[in-house]
C-alpha cells in the first residue's frame, strides 16, 4: 500500500507487493481448506440452522 501511495502505482515494486499479498492470501485460503479436510479445525454451523 505505501508504494500505491508514494510511486503512484507506477513502480515495479507496487506490482511485486500486490503479487506477494496475493499470493498470500491463496495460501492461506488453501491452507484452512487443508486444515478443515485434516480435521484440524471445524466450521461452525450458526444456532438458528442446527436441527
Amino acid at each position: 500500500m505505501f508504494y500505491m501511495i508514494k510511486g503512484k502505482g507506477q513502480s515495479s515494486n507496487t506490482v511485486r507487493f500486490l503479487t506477494v499479498r496475493v499470493a498470500l492470501s491463496v495460501v492461506l485460503f488453501l491452507f484452512i481448506l487443508l486444515a478443515a479436510k485434516m480435521g484440524w479445525i471445524e466450521p461452525n454451523q450458526p444456532v438458528f440452522l442446527k436441527p
